[in-house]
C-alpha cells in the first residue's frame, strides 16, 4: 500500500485506498481529478470549470489563484501546508551555492527528463523586455 504524505496526514489512491478502507471500515471519498502538483495544475488550467476545491498544498492553490484568475479556488483546509516542501530555504540554497556543498548527483537518463521542467522554471523566471 502506497501512502502520499500530505501536511500533516497520508493520502492513498485507487485500490490502495478501496483495500485500507475496507479494513479499516472508513468511508472513502471522491475527487473529480487526484494528480500530481503539476497534473493539478494542467487540469485546472484545461478544466472548462470555473470552481475548483484544492485539496493539496496550500502554495498550488495560491499559484492557481495567480495563474487562472477567471476560475475560483478554494483550499480545503487552511493547514494543508506540506512541511517537506518549505525545508529548503533561499538561504540553504545560497550557502550551497557559496561553499559548493551538498551536492546531489544524478544518473544522466534523470537529467534528461528534469531538464524540460528546469528550463521551464528559468524561462518563468527571467524578464522580458
Amino acid at each position: 500500500i502506497l501512502f502520499y504524505r500530505l501536511g500533516d496526514f497520508y493520502e492513498m489512491f485507487f485500490e490502495d485506498a478501496e483495500t485500507v478502507s475496507k479494513e479499516l471500515e472508513l468511508t472513502l471519498t471522491l475527487s473529480d481529478f487526484a494528480g500530481s502538483t503539476s497534473a493539478i495544475i494542467k487540469y485546472a488550467h484545461s478544466s472548462s470549470s470555473k470552481s475548483f476545491i484544492i485539496g493539496t498544498e496550500r502554495a498550488v492553490c495560491e499559484r492557481l489563484i495567480q495563474e487562472c484568475p477567471d476560475k475560483n479556488f478554494y483550499l480545503l483546509s487552511e493547514t494543508l501546508v506540506c512541511e517537506d516542501m518549505k525545508k529548503t530555504t533561499l538561504l540553504d540554497l545560497y550557502s550551497t551555492i557559496q561553499t559548493l556543498s551538498d551536492e546531489v548527483t544524478l544518473d544522466d537518463e534523470v537529467m534528461k527528463r528534469s531538464s524540460k521542467c528546469l528550463e521551464g522554471m528559468l524561462k518563468a523566471g527571467s524578464v522580458k523586455k
